[in-house]
């Protein structure tokens, strides 16, 4: 189980704790459940102003970045903590009247805290605003009462006893209005009343639990911006002799609106979701903020502070896991990019993608299995891409309704040599053909018999390739799964770039029926300026008795 996988490992303890929930359980009232949350300074709902603006020479050229806001970071019980401080300007150009920290939130209670005395300054007073209260707080005296070797961060000020059921809006500014440095924030903690705490999902008789993988080039995720220009791109870096994979879009300024930021989309159905990040050994970018959203409902990635606290090394960064979700709902996914709103500053933000975990629900076969070999022998059945009983889709064409329907073969036909020398054939379709409708499935179909488990579908070898890979796709009794093809192909080794090439395989089909499998694009272009994309397939196995 991936879950218990992410609680033993040490590199995420700090993603569940802070990400995994939504905050910590601290006890119950009338109403429901109290839910603590925990809001860092480095949180994308937290709104810094001014932001960071370029001083301007008096020929107009930018002089310098001009970062009203410092990011402070130490190290504390292990973790790599920030809290951000109003600074001095360079220079006259740089504003910092009215400086303000602000926050919205539902919740009947807020606690909000400053960085470790050791790390403070000549403090100053500090407004606090909820709503339309203000009160100012003596920011000296409170630091003047803490202990001196306490390393925690220090409560300067709370409020309870607040409606949950409306937003309330927080706001942080100096007594003074015209001082230009002295304002700090550390994070914040806030409770809300959780009525409806989302049940554990019972398994059913004949249900268990599968672990999902889709990764960056699935098939069934997909990747959007909405401008003229492709922001999207694949990555691949080797790790530990294989070739992994991950998207990143980089996050501009002129991509701050709504209507063009980057996101990733998919659709699922699982009891939980885990959504990985690229590894911070391949981050060229710093990590910009995002949100996760399931349906309606999203989820803030405090993606700066998860990289500062990630290991250094090649495995995917957690940056959001979630459960209590309904398996028998299918829910719609997007991670997307908050924009280029962050007050820290180091010369281009990204947003990266690697791979998403969900726990599946699927139905176990009737056993005792009654099938024609005894359970220990394991029968290997091969369907080449010339049997016969291989139905090649579209089967066949009508050129009009006067004349009589005539066969016509979309799948060219090639030959090659396997590394071993043997002749094979493999049977190649596009992406484009002209006698095709959007509304005929270009693919394959096989009939598998009774008694078979598993089954695994080739594509042609890596050294016949000619055009790009297809999205593709491979439905069994019509439910439908991805062929990650290329994940298959990518880790292909010059020794076996002459042989057929494993790209999907399915176990524990029940041996008691007949199964129908189609194997499908799901690309298919009229427009002649769209990239031509190719569909392979070079042999089936099918196990009898199982796989070895």
């Amino acid at each position: 189980m991936f879950i218990l996988w992410l609680i033993s490992s040490l590199g995420v303890l700090y993603s569940i704790d802070r990400y995994i929930s939504p905050g910590l359980l601290i006890g119950s009232s009338s109403s429901g459940v109290l839910v603590n949350t925990t809001v860092h300074s480095t949180d994308p709902r937290i709104s810094y102003s001014p932001l960071s603006k370029c001083a301007r020479t008096l020929l107009g050229s930018c002089k310098h970045e001009d970062d009203p806001w410092e990011p402070v970071t130490y190290f504390s019980s292990g973790m790599v903590e920030t809290f951000f401080q109003l600074i001095e300007p360079k220079d006259k150009s740089g504003s910092r009247h009215s400086a303000s920290i602000s926050f919205s939130f539902k919740g009947q209670a807020i606690y909000i805290y400053g960085p470790p005395r050791r790390h403070v300054k000549n403090p100053k007073e500090h407004v606090f605003c909820l709503d339309f209260s203000c009160s100012t707080v003596d920011v000296a005296k409170i630091y003047s009462d803490a202990s001196r070797w306490n390393d925690e961060p220090v409560l300067l000020w709370s409020q309870d006893g607040l409606s949950g059921w409306r937003s309330h809006d927080v706001r942080l500014t100096l007594e003074d209005s015209k001082s230009t440095s002295g304002l700090f924030f550390h994070h914040l903690d806030f409770t809300v009343s959780e009525k409806d705490v989302p049940p554990t999902y019972e398994l059913g008789n004949g249900e268990k639990i599968v672990e999902v993988t889709y990764s960056d080039t699935n098939p069934y995720i997909s990747y959007a911006s909405k401008t003229s220009q492709p922001s999207w791109s694949k990555e691949v870096f080797s790790m530990k002799g294989m070739n992994q994979s991950f998207h990143i879009a980089p996050v501009t300024a002129e991509q701050t609106g709504k209507s063009n930021i980057p996101e990733v989309r998919w659709s699922f159905r699982g009891t939980s979701v885990a959504v990985y990040g690229a590894p911070k050994r391949q981050l060229k970018h710093a990590p910009g903020h995002s949100e996760l959203c399931l349906d309606k409902e999203c989820y803030p990635i405090d993606a700066v502070r998860i990289y500062k606290n990630a290991r250094y090394n090649d495995d995917p960064v957690l940056l959001h896991w979630t459960s209590g979700l309904n398996p028998n709902k299918t829910i719609s996914a997007v991670l997307r990019s908050l924009g280029h709103n962050s007050p820290i500053r180091s010369g281009g933000e990204a947003i990266t993608f690697s791979k998403v975990d969900f726990e599946a629900v699927r139905p176990i076969s009737r056993r005792p299995f009654k099938i024609t070999a005894p359970p220990e022998v394991h029968v290997k059945h091969r369907i080449l891409s010339t049997d016969d009983k291989v139905r090649y889709l579209p089967s066949k064409k009508c050129s009009s309704f006067l004349r009589p329907c005539v066969s016509h073969d979309f799948w060219e036909r090639t030959t090659y040599h396997t590394s071993r020398g043997a002749e094979r054939t493999f049977r190649n379709v596009t992406s484009r053909n002209e006698e095709v409708s959007e509304n005929e499935d270009v693919g394959l179909q096989l009939a598998i018999p009774r008694g078979i488990k598993s089954v695994d579908l080739y594509g042609a070898p890596r050294s016949q390739l000619v055009h790009l890979h297809a999205r593709q796709e491979a439905c069994l009794d019509d439910v439908c799964y991805p062929i990650d093809v290329e994940q298959a192909y990518l880790n292909v080794d010059s020794k076996s770039e002459d042989d057929a090439v494993l790209i999907w395989s399915m176990d524990d089909l029940d041996p008691n029926k007949d199964h129908t499998l189609v194997m499908r694009m799901m690309d298919y272009v009229k427009e002649i300026d769209k990239m031509v994309k190719g569909m392979t397939f070079a042999e089936a196995v099918l196990w009898e008795g199982g796989r070895p």
